[in-house]
Formats: structure tokens, C-alpha cells, sequence
């Protein structure tokens, strides 16, 4: 499935887009019994940062999907540290107009950018 997509900054769309992925590789998608682990969803306002454009990056997945995901994720390594039973990775993914498709929508529409950088949190025993 080529891993999460590199298109979705800000908050939705993403984990749909990994069912889709999953899906178009006859990849079965199951869960646990309700008798065995349930969700239930907290009531909380709208997250901050809710990206409108997540939406219609649904629609083009095919054939983005194969050339958008591990094989094209680009990151500077901040810092690694390991623990005895895992790695921990600080990543720099970059900021959302770093993504050249993305950054050439955003000119078209709202005028130059300017460049800043920011700072995934770290995730524990994840290897890239």
C-alpha cells in the first residue's frame, strides 16, 4: 500500500485514504468483537488546522497511491535515540508548502509563501 500518504497536512482525510489503499489491495480490514474492545469517540470541539483540501485528495487516489507514500517521503532525521526496547525517531517532514504540488496550488491562489520549518513529534519503535 506504500505506507501513509505524504499529501495530507493538517487534520482529516488521512486515514481514509489508507482504507482506500488497503482496499484496492484486497487487503482484509477487520476489528475486534464489541464484546472484546470497543471506541467511543470523546465529545471535543473541532481540531485546529482541519485542511478542506483533504477531502478532494480522496478522489485522485489512483494512481497517486503508487508513487505517493514511503517511496517518496522525504525527512531529516533531528535526533534518535534508543531505548531498550524500541528507537525513538525525531523527524523533520517539513511544512505543508514543501510539498511541491501543493506549494504551486498555494501560489495560484494566495500569493508568494514564505518558508518555515517544522518539527514532527517523535514516535516511539517506528522504523522509516
Amino acid at each position: 500500500v506504500n505506507g501513509w500518504s505524504n499529501r495530507y497536512w493538517g487534520w482529516g482525510g488521512e486515514d481514509d485514504d489508507m482504507f482506500r489503499r488497503v482496499g484496492r489491495h484486497d487487503l482484509p480490514v477487520w476489528r475486534w468483537p464489541a464484546d472484546v474492545a470497543r471506541y467511543t469517540m470523546l465529545p471535543h470541539p473541532p481540531p485546529p488546522g482541519i485542511n478542506e483540501d483533504s477531502y478532494g485528495l480522496l478522489s485522485k487516489l489512483s494512481p497517486f497511491h503508487r508513487q505517493d507514500g514511503l517511496n517518496s517521503l522525504h525527512f531529516t532525521m533531528v535526533n534518535s535515540t534508543r531505548f531498550p526496547h524500541h528507537t525513538r525517531l525525531l523527524v523533520d517532514v517539513g511544512a505543508p508548502h514543501d510539498d511541491p504540488p501543493l506549494k504551486r496550488k498555494l501560489r495560484s491562489t494566495r500569493g508568494p509563501l514564505t518558508t518555515t520549518t517544522t518539527t514532527t513529534p517523535s514516535f516511539d519503535g517506528m522504523r522509516l
